[in-house]
């Protein structure tokens, strides 16, 4: 295998990793959250929840500079510029030492504002140790970023990809481990500060395992490099900001102008489900093809540029064109079975129904023109997108309000989402990078609508499965969905795929059947 393939086989790998931990995250979150709940209590659960929302607005501090590692060492193990890479590394590793303090501080000081500002809160003390405890570990892990950017950026995800699976059991097994043993919030506390450190023993190997000339120094350290990693990193934060303005920025329109019971159907069907497909769907069309984007883009292979972008299309439109459909077809059944009866009398589902049809075209707009993105960002040209993301996110925020006003209510908030997306990535950022490649905004057109157009022949036979076994019980929707998928994968395989293409993926199986049975 060359070289190029080697490396794509990582990041393959990796991205299947990803999908794993994904899935992972969800069936835990259905089955620990109620487990957490027993053991901890009511109080103390609203205890747990408040410090991790806490905690969770401060991730806004890596100002996408965990990309911009990840990017510029690609781009210099590409070339061989291995003096480069350890500079970039260590420079990463300085600021993110920093960034780290400047997290657990600033949790600190807000911990301290709540302890001072209740004093008649129950378990103030209790909430203030804990809270410091995971600012700590806050703090501690914003440095293990700069060690996960050389081994992502040593196109090796498929490692970092394991690893997050693996922590994510332990780190699961180590809470339930403190809840059984009645050490509640501080155990379970406390058993972050024990991943951290096995986590800091598993980098620094993996490190020297794949880039085994690093070296810790001072004097690698780089201002100019600062400079740079905080700019390609400020565009990224900006496209983080208008993707949020955009997806959530409806939602407290919503509640401010009508009320937050109002909007409680919208939260937990349409904004729930669209954002499992969106989440899924940013693994497949993910961070990997950033990655291998740039590494393309270093060594000048354009050939094999064009190539890997034409196949990552047709990978982001069937995979996406797909869950589309499921999430059309499936959901009346499965919220009916998943919801309780009284919620679904107070808030029926026909009514929410629009909104999440629009937020899964929002998602699948988004998800298919996911080699456009990551091509900016590999290209460093990214700065386009943070401005009309933001943009966007403006005007979805004054398009809501009046929306709402002129009582187009949660449908409107979707409906608003959907077109500005719409217009920014499936059609402002496409026309853009077409000419950033000298290539034809029709042909790139008639080859993407083929795409969908063999996706949407491919959702028939399943179309017909869900019309006649659909029923709202949960073993019923798997068995349709296993179904479908295995009427689906076959139409795809051989007609979105042309004869190279699928001689690759027998060749693939085999080597990997092959190699299983050995």
């Amino acid at each position: 295998m060359s070289e190029h393939g080697k490396h794509l086989k990582n990041l393959l790998k990796g991205a299947g990793f990803n999908v794993l931990n994904l899935a992972i995250t969800v069936v835990l979150g259905f089955v620990l959250v109620p487990y957490i709940i027993s053991m901890l209590g009511p109080r103390h659960y609203v205890i747990y929840a408040a410090i991790g929302q806490i905690v969770g607005c401060f991730a806004i501090l890596d100002l996408g500079i965990d990309s911009a590692v990840s990017r510029y060492f690609v781009l210099h193990f590409a070339k061989g510029e291995k003096r480069e890479c350890i500079e970039i590394a260590n420079t990463a590793l300085f600021l993110f030492v920093w960034i780290g303090l400047v997290g657990f501080l600033a949790i600190s000081l807000v911990g301290w504002g709540i302890y001072v500002l209740y004093p008649d809160m129950e378990d103030r003390e209790l909430f203030f140790i804990v809270l410091l405890i995971n600012a700590m570990v806050f703090g501690l892990n914003f440095p293990l970023r700069a060690l996960n950017g050389i081994i992502n950026g040593t196109l090796h995800q498929e490692l970092t990809g394991s690893r997050d699976v693996l922590f994510k059991l332990l780190g699961t097994g180590l809470i339930v481990l403190a809840l059984y043993l009645g050490f509640g919030l501080i155990g379970m506390a406390l058993s972050s500060i024990v991943i951290f450190f096995l986590n800091i023993i598993i980098l620094y190997r993996l490190v020297y395992a794949v880039f085994p000339e690093f070296v810790f120094s001072v004097s690698f350290y780089r201002k100019e490099l600062v400079r740079k990693l905080v700019s390609f990193g400020t565009f990224t934060f900006l496209v983080f900001i208008g993707d949020n303005l955009s997806t959530k920025g409806g939602f407290f329109i919503f509640t401010w102008m009508v009320s937050l019971e109002a909007a409680t159907s919208y939260t937990a069907v349409s904004v729930n489900l669209s954002t499992n497909f969106f989440a899924l769907m940013s693994v497949i069309g993910g961070g990997w093809l950033i990655t291998w984007f740039t590494y393309l883009h270093a060594n000048g292979e354009q050939e094999l540029l064009d190539k890997s972008l034409r196949l990552s299309y047709k990978i982001c439109v069937y995979s996406g064109t797909f869950m589309l459909f499921g999430l059309i077809a499936w959901s009346p059944d499965f919220v009916t079975r998943w919801l309780p009866a009284k919620v679904l009398d107070a808030y029926p589902f026909s009514d929410v129904y629009p909104s999440l049809i629009l937020l899964s075209l929002y998602v699948w707009i988004s998800q298919i023109q996911a080699p456009n993105t990551k091509l900016l960002f590999a290209m460093a040209k990214h700065h386009v997108l943070g401005y009309l993301a933001v943009a966007g996110g403006l005007i979805n925020v004054a398009s809501c309000v009046v929306l709402v006003y002129c009582g187009w209510g949660i449908t409107g908030i979707a409906l608003s989402a959907f077109v500005i997306e719409t217009c920014v990535r499936g059609i402002i950022i496409p026309v853009y990078v077409r000419f950033l490649l000298g290539e034809s905004v029709v042909v790139y057109y008639l080859r993407l609508l083929s795409y969908v157009f063999v996706a949407a022949v491919a959702c028939v036979v399943p179309g017909l499965i869900s019309y006649a076994l659909l029923a709202p019980s949960y073993p019923r929707i798997f068995l349709v969905g296993g179904l479908c998928a295995m009427a689906y994968a076959p139409t795809i395989f051989f007609l979105g795929f042309d004869r190279s293409e699928r001689t690759q993926i027998i060749d693939k199986a085999k080597k990997s059947l092959t190699k299983s049975r050995g």
